[in-house]
């Protein structure tokens, strides 16, 4: 991986990994779908442009919308809004055995005995933190139930993984286009039948704040940081690039504790090592068989709505040095 390459994963894992901090210090005075809702429709007017309709595949397309754009956000930043940013960053980790234990049992995808411990671990992990107990935490913390929704949003990103696999390879564009349509319309209509005083932010001091979290939410967050990824999808050999999950974990952990002033306990360190040595063991394996067998399918650790299988990925040819820089500004800019 070259330098200039290097430095766009890093700059990726750093936005996804604060943006835990910045959905978790929203939803405190906004309701969490109501943001969701927000968030989606400034994607997908964003990307107008890239919406195209694809005979034969749209079904598939909605299905995937809805686990990637809807379902995972309405559950996810439920769910974080009742633990901490650092705790909603590894329990969502639970997206990679998911993912495992569906392509297995959909795609009937076999895996050994390395991943299958690691999927154990990652699952033991999860549940040494979530039944911790809430002593410690914020006041509103309720750490069982936020961690059951997060959990939610990673099983939903689990079944639309599965459905992306069957799509025909789509510009990842046009893809996340769709998602951002189908998300929008979806998280307004749960936004309207779940919650309520959706627009009393209006009147508060903090409205600004809300705007521009929004803002980082769909243009970094999502816009910036999905097309830079799937442009190095296309580009960097994807063991090099899977384990980006682990290290955008790290700066959602260190984000939550040194901006947001969390606890982390001793117990939810021990849950957060044996679930990061799970997802680790499975992503680093994964990675080998994916270098070793182009068909063997790659659950893509990261943070919630990334988790597009390289595979499905429409791709280019290997750009010259000269075009690099060239063929990245126009993605980003989007």
């Amino acid at each position: 991986m070259t330098p200039f390459r290097f430095a766009v994963l890093l700059a990726i894992c750093v936005a996804w990994g604060l943006h835990f901090s910045v959905v978790k210090s929203t939803i405190t005075g906004v309701p969490p779908i109501f943001y969701a809702a927000m968030r989606m429709t400034l994607v997908a007017v964003f990307l107008i442009p890239f919406l195209k309709w694809h005979r034969g595949q749209m079904k598939l397309i909605f299905a995937a919308g809805a686990c990637f754009g809807a379902l995972n956000y309405a559950t996810f930043f439920s769910g974080l809004k009742y633990v901490p940013a650092s705790i909603g960053a590894i329990v969502i980790e639970f997206y990679v055995p998911a993912a495992m234990i569906f392509s297995v049992i959909f795609l009937h995808e076999r895996v050994g005995w390395r991943r299958i411990v690691g999927a154990t671990l990652a699952i033991v992990g999860i549940l040494i933190i979530i039944s911790g107990g809430d002593a410690g935490l914020g006041p509103d913390d309720r750490l069982f139930l936020g961690g059951l929704l997060v959990m939610c949003g990673a099983l939903s990103e689990a079944a639309g993984a599965i459905l992306v696999k069957k799509i025909d390879a789509i510009a990842p564009l046009q893809m996340l286009a769709w998602f951002g349509a189908v998300g929008a319309v979806s998280c307004w209509v749960f936004t309207l039948l779940f919650e309520q005083n959706q627009f009393d932010f209006l009147s508060e001091a903090g409205r600004t704040n809300v705007f521009l979290a929004v803002l980082y939410s769909a243009v970094i967050a999502s816009i910036f940081g999905h097309s830079s990824y799937y442009w190095l999808l296309q580009r960097v050999d994807v063991s090099q690039i899977a384990p980006a999950g682990l290290m955008t974990t790290v700066f959602a952990v260190a984000g939550g504790v040194f901006l947001l002033g969390e606890t982390f306990t001793l117990r939810l360190a021990a849950g957060a090592l044996v679930t990061m040595t799970g997802v680790a063991i499975i992503v680093v394996r994964s990675a080998q068989r994916a270098t070793e067998r182009e068909t063997e399918p790659l659950p893509v650790a990261g943070p919630v709505g990334v988790r597009i299988e390289e595979s499905n990925l429409a791709t280019d040819n290997e750009p010259d040095a000269a075009d690099e820089a060239e063929e990245l500004k126009p993605e980003n800019a989007t």
